[in-house]
This record gives structure tokens, C-alpha cells and sequence, in this order.
């Protein structure tokens, strides 16, 4: 009897049937867990509400289950080795019908296993998972306490708002891990979650880039002001560009010399939209709301004129870059010269730092790279000038000024690398 069971247990084909039952529990144990990380886009939060007793871990469970489907995809193909190793002695030693077969019958029942389960519904899924738990959420608890994820400070009792923004983080996190979010997706949904932390100074055009004419000025010169920089809105200002009166409209413009009436350019000025540079975009989004205006004179603590901020501005935080046929192109912020050596615009934001070379870039005081430079060579530079950064451990050469103003730099680290603070 033994060596019947034996025998029985040696036959290939027996091998053959526990090695595709086993296969097939994997492919829809992975099904089922990418179900779940796919209702994640949608409808998660809502089945996390009704059926918390499925989940054994809180917070980002859905990261663990993406992991888990990693796992499991490393299983699948060691049972699809198993199974082409098995097939190779059914088929007599014919490599060829042992491949082709260990490749379809895999993919088979990895398509047919996703393509009834991607046809239930949400309710069939939760059963489905309620039958494999005692196998797949110990899975699932393990991964968990193996490979916790980001170490993260807990919230504030209090911090709802915090504890909301690492949520989403991480179900991003997991939805691209797990092929549900592109990277483009990835990035603008990311650049939703920090548009309520940016503030209007980190987004404005600062007053030296101005396109503004004094109240002055004749019909003519406000025309011509419009050709050459190809914008729609224009400031005026009384006496300087601290003291802006309002904005005029090209179309305003236009309609006027249609008329051919003569007027004034005051007479074409609309009043115009005064924030501080402290106001966070969200709140400003619903200032160009109320008052159904696009454009925005930012002041600062003492009331003089720092910048301009329009709508287009708060839009390209979002979604990037957006340049029309009119525009010239920009170059980058950044571009690699040589491994650990960029060529910096001046207004680029200090943040790059942190993404290129992994520093801390925590200043009050400055929000761009010509900023950073300029206050740390602490006058005016010259083109070729090299700027030391101690604190960051980072070596400036300054490539193309304007004026005043820092155009480019090239940056690299420092051979001492960066210094302690003084006590």
C-alpha cells in the first residue's frame, strides 16, 4: 500500500496536477491582491469602511499587498519552471513541446484566472477573499512587519491633515509599484497634494522680469509693449513699480483702436488683484474666482512690489511647464554636465538641490538657486565667478548673468564636503 502511495506520488502526472493546482492558487491569490490594489483607485477606501475585518495591518496595507503580488509574481515563475521540468519528461525528452506548452498553458491560466475575476464585481471579490485569508493575510501581516515601508514619525492626534497627506503618498507609491498609476499620473496627483503647501512667492514672476508701463504711457507704446512680449495683461504704475494703479487688457487695446476714438491709457485700466507673497495658492485660486480676475500683484511685508502672479502660473504647478507657439522655449532647470555636475538656471528652485544631491535646503530666506548663490558670495558676482556653499558642501561657478541677476550656474560638490555648523 505504502509503495502503491509512493509510486502514486513519483507518476509525473501527479506532479504535473499538484504543480498546476499549486500555480493556479498563485495566479488567484496575485489576481485577487491586484484586484484589491485596483479598487484602491476607486472604490478602496470605501471597501477598507465595510470590511475592515479582512485586513490584519492598517495604514498602507495597500503597499504591502503590492509588494505581496511582487512575491508572488517570483512564484509564479518558479512553478512555471517546475511545470515546464515536468512537461519535459511527458513529452520524452521534445524540448520543443515541453516549452511551447510550459509558455501556453501559464499564460492560459493566467488569462483566464484575470479575466474572470477582473469580470466580478466588488462583492464576489471580498468573498473570494474571505476564503483565501488564512493563507494570503499571514502573507501579507509578514511583509508587513518584514519590510515596514518608510519610517515615518506617527501624527498628532490632532494632524488629520498630515496623516491624510501620507496616506495618499503611499497609495500612490503602491499604485505605481503596481502598474495602476503611470508616472505621469504619479507626479500630477503629487503635485496636487503639495499645490495647498505652496505659497505665491515660489510660483511668481519676480519684479526684475516685470512687463509693467508707467500710467504714461501713450496708446502706442502700450501697443508696441504688447508685440514685443506677447503677453495679454500688462501692469500700469504711477511713478514705480511699487505704486501699481491697474492692469490693462490687450483686448481692451484692440476694441479701442477699432473705435479709433481717442483716449487715454488709464482710461483702459481694470483694477487688480494685491496678495501678499505669503498666500498659499489654493486661497489665491479662490481670490481669481471671486473676483473673476487671472492676474495678481504680490506684495511684500512692507508693501512694495515683489512680482506678479497669474493663473497660468498656479496651473503650471500642477501639470508643468506650459508653453504656447508664441513662447520662446525655456531651457531646464537642470541638465547633467558629468556624473555629480549640473548646469543650474538661477530660477530654479533650492529644492533641485535636495534631488540631486541629497542635502538639506531648508532656508527661509531664499526660494532659488541665484538667490542661494547671491547670498553666499554676498555681493554681486561676475560671470566665472566661484561661489563656496559650506553648508550643503557644494561649489558654484556662476555662467551667465544679467545684470544683476544670476542666469546660470554649474554646480558640483565640494572636495572638503560640507561644514559643521559653527557652535
Amino acid at each position: 500500500m505504502n509503495a502503491h502511495i509512493a509510486s502514486w506520488l513519483g507518476h509525473p502526472m501527479t506532479l504535473l496536477l499538484a504543480a498546476a493546482l499549486f500555480g493556479l492558487f498563485l495566479l488567484i491569490v496575485e489576481v485577487l491582491l491586484r484586484s484589491l490594489g485596483e479598487m484602491g483607485n476607486v472604490r478602496f477606501q470605501g471597501m477598507l469602511e465595510d470590511h475592515q475585518k479582512l485586513l490584519p495591518v492598517e495604514g498602507e496595507t495597500l503597499l504591502h499587498v503590492s509588494r505581496l503580488t511582487d512575491v508572488l509574481r517570483w512564484l509564479e515563475i518558479a512553478f512555471a519552471g517546475l511545470l515546464w521540468v515536468v512537461l519535459f519528461r511527458l513529452a520524452g525528452g521534445d524540448r520543443l513541446a515541453a516549452v511551447a506548452l510550459g509558455v501556453l498553458v501559464p499564460a492560459c491560466l493566467i488569462a483566464i484566472a484575470r479575466l474572470i475575476i477582473g469580470a466580478v464585481g466588488e462583492d464576489t471579490v471580498v468573498t473570494l477573499l474571505r476564503i483565501v485569508r488564512p493563507v494570503v493575510w499571514p502573507l501579507v501581516a509578514l511583509v508587513a512587519h518584514v519590510d515596514p515601508g518608510p519610517q515615518e514619525q506617527p501624527p498628532e492626534v490632532d494632524d488629520d491633515e498630515e496623516a491624510s497627506e501620507r496616506e495618499i503618498r503611499a497609495y500612490l507609491q503602491a499604485g505605481h509599484a503596481a502598474g495602476i498609476f503611470e508616472r505621469e499620473d504619479t507626479e500630477i496627483v503629487e503635485s496636487l497634494v503639495d499645490f495647498f503647501d505652496t505659497v505665491v512667492r515660489e510660483v511668481m514672476t519676480p519684479r526684475t522680469d516685470m512687463v509693467a508701463l508707467p500710467d504714461t504711457a501713450s496708446i502706442e507704446e502700450a501697443l508696441d509693449a504688447f508685440v514685443s512680449s506677447r503677453k495679454s495683461r500688462i501692469p500700469l504704475y504711477h511713478d514705480t513699480v511699487d505704486q501699481i494703479v491697474g492692469v490693462v487688457h490687450v483686448k481692451n487695446l484692440v476694441r479701442h483702436l477699432r473705435t479709433g476714438k481717442p483716449a487715454t491709457l488709464i482710461a483702459l485700466v481694470h483694477p487688480c488683484l494685491v496678495v501678499p507673497e505669503s498666500k498659499e495658492l489654493g486661497e489665491l485660486v479662490r481670490d481669481f474666482q471671486r473676483e473673476r480676475q487671472q492676474m495678481a500683484i504680490v506684495v511684500d511685508e512692507y508693501g512694495g512690489t515683489s512680482g506678479l502672479v497669474t493663473l497660468e502660473d498656479v496651473f503650471e504647478e500642477i501639470v508643468g511647464d506650459l508653453q504656447d507657439e508664441h513662447e520662446e522655449r525655456q531651457p531646464p532647470e537642470w541638465e547633467e554636465l558629468a556624473p555629480g555636475v549640473y548646469r543650474l538656471q538661477g530660477r530654479a528652485g533650492i529644492e533641485v538641490l535636495a534631488e540631486l544631491y541629497d542635502v538639506d535646503v531648508s532656508e527661509d530666506d531664499i526660494d532659488t538657486i541665484g538667490g542661494l548663490v547671491f547670498s553666499r558670495h554676498g555681493t554681486v558676482p561676475e560671470a566665472g565667478a566661484t561661489v563656496e556653499d559650506h553648508d550643503h558642501g557644494l561649489v558654484f561657478t556662476v555662467d551667465e548673468m544679467d545684470g544683476r541677476r544670476i542666469v546660470s550656474v554649474t554646480a558640483r560638490r565640494s572636495e572638503s564636503g560640507p561644514q559643521p555648523p559653527e557652535a
